[in-house]
């Protein structure tokens, strides 16, 4: 097995990219590569592109190649690799990276044999990223890896950070709190030691209330730490009002996870700063759009309007996109709906609203409307 390589391919969708729209639109070419010495490996970093006329990223392409001898884990510790650089990119950026999908495993023998395994491909339509990735700086990324490589608290940094990228997937207001939370958890003790340069004997969590104290004036630590309490140890119901409370916390936390790992890894201010100015972005591939729309003789009472609910069945799905002038792409929807109605009531569909907006980052979108 002297000489053996195994090429690994992975695609990950994800709400980050290297290459702006108008970069790919011109054909150039980007991307990032590491290496793994401890494993005789490197990773290939690149933007997937689909499309001819109009060119749409489609998340990550992530190429691990591995030379030497292996054991039957070697899958599993490109996975790990490709996890890992997920985790990089969705800090320094704030945007929802997917599990990776692994697509290919080609393995070339030092005596010229080869063979390779090809996993099935999604539809390309569901591929295409709906909204505005966050693009990667380069300086900052280079700056944060060379920062965590040399870091003597490398492994629990990576633990942060994989928690830092689940809270930024999560949908649930509550899902991402705890996240973050425990993302800030995990390195309170590092940041605890790093004050002892100046505090003599600080207490277990002054390193983060340092950080808020210097950073974050939106919201108090001592208010997060208490709505800590209530959801992990029962406090307080969790209700509407409770989580409305706890949705005003959600940003603060996610930048106070970033000045925390970037005073660890003694990052320059300006470099954080960058960091921490990115707006979140959330995949949006389930293409949530509501069709809206005016009754005519629906029933008011209630109760006849329980017996017999409206259902307004609807089908969505993203027929094509095109390039506008500014350089953002519009996204054309096909919807079609059918009716279940009361008995004499009518709808008339008016137009389509996008649920989660925002969050993705859409800056355009058009649709049409068949019954």
């Amino acid at each position: 097995m002297k000489g053996q390589k195994h090429i690994i391919r992975y695609h990950v969708m994800a709400m980050a990219c290297i290459q702006g729209i108008v970069s790919l639109q011109e054909n150039k070419q980007s991307g990032f590569a590491f290496i793994y010495p401890n494993l005789n490996a490197t990773a290939y970093l690149s933007d997937r592109v689909k499309g001819d006329k109009v060119k749409a990223n489609a998340g990550f392409e992530v190429t691990v190649v591995f030379e030497g001898e292996y054991a039957d884990n070697v899958v599993e510790m490109s996975n790990g690799i490709v996890r890992e650089l997920m985790d990089h990119v969705s800090f320094i950026t704030s945007a929802h990276c997917d599990i990776p999908r692994i697509e290919s495993h080609i393995v070339i023998n030092d005596d010229g044999k080869s063979m390779g395994t090809f996993y099935s491909q999604p539809d390309t339509g569901i591929e295409i990223i709906v909204g505005t990735p966050n693009k990667i700086d380069r300086t900052v990324f280079e700056t944060f890896e060379k920062a965590c490589e040399d870091n003597q608290h490398k492994g629990r940094i990576s633990r942060s950070l994989a928690w830092f990228r689940k809270g930024i997937g999560e949908r649930r207001i509550l899902d991402q709190f705890i996240s973050f939370w425990v993302s800030i958890e995990v390195v309170k003790h590092i940041l605890r030691r790093k004050l002892q340069m100046s505090i003599r004997e600080p207490a277990e969590w002054d390193g983060v209330k340092d950080v808020f104290t210097r950073k974050i004036t939106s919201v108090n630590f001592e208010d997060l730490f208490t709505a800590r309490q209530e959801i992990l140890h029962g406090y307080e119901e969790i209700s509407p009002i409770f989580i409305t409370k706890i949705r005003n916390y959600i940003d603060p936390m996610r930048k106070a996870i970033i000045y925390c790992i970037g005073s660890i890894l003694d990052l320059k201010d300006d470099c954080i700063d960058t960091i921490a100015g990115y707006s979140p972005r959330r995949l949006f591939t389930d293409y949530s759009l509501g069709l809206k729309g005016v009754f005519e003789n629906l029933p008011s009472d209630i109760d006849k309007l329980l017996q017999r609910y409206p259902e307004i069945i609807t089908t969505v799905k993203l027929r094509d996109y095109r390039l506008r002038e500014e350089k953002l792409i519009d996204y054309n929807f096909d919807t079609s709906y059918k009716a279940v109605l009361p008995e004499k009531t009518t709808f008339l569909p008016t137009g389509l609203e996008l649920e989660e907006e925002g969050h993705a980052g859409i800056v355009g979108f058009r649709g049409e409307i068949h019954d």
